[in-house]
């Protein structure tokens, strides 16, 4: 579950912060994990772009964070 606050979304376990959004011609999702000091970013070009390839990273990397 994610919980929002001042622009970003963080994973209930703490072990995630995500930030996302689009405007005309834009789009992106960024995930930090700190744990691994790890950063995943998706950017396009368009604004339904990103949303794709973010949703298979999400799906990913929640399972990661499942065990």
């Amino acid at each position: 579950e994610l919980h929002y606050g001042m622009g970003f979304y963080v994973h209930d376990t703490g072990l995630m912060a995500i930030l996302m959004g689009y405007d005309a011609g834009v789009s992106f999702m960024t995930w930090y994990l700190p744990d691994d000091d790890t950063t995943i970013s998706v950017l396009a070009n368009t604004s339904e772009g990103a949303w794709e390839v973010a949703g298979a990273i999400a799906k990913e990397t929640e399972a990661a964070l499942a065990g």
